[in-house]
């Protein structure tokens, strides 16, 4: 497995994971803290997935393009 592939797994990885987030009715995401029990993250981990899933197509552009500039 080349780096690409390696990202586009990862990029596929992640935008299962956002779909399912998405798509299924009464999917929470929950962060238990020991001062405010349990937090709804949902928004916040969706929004973290398409920034990840973005950053991964980003890579993968680069590395196609062999231009490696942040």
């Amino acid at each position: 497995m080349d780096i690409i592939e390696y990202f586009e797994r990862r990029k596929q990885d992640c935008e299962d994971r956002l779909h399912d987030v998405e798509t299924s009715a009464g999917f929470k995401v929950l962060q238990v803290t020991r001062q405010e029990g349990q937090l709804d993250i949902t928004e916040q981990e969706t929004q973290r997935l398409r920034q990840v899933r973005n950053d991964y197509q980003r890579a993968i552009d680069c590395l196609r393009a062999k231009t490696f500039t942040p």
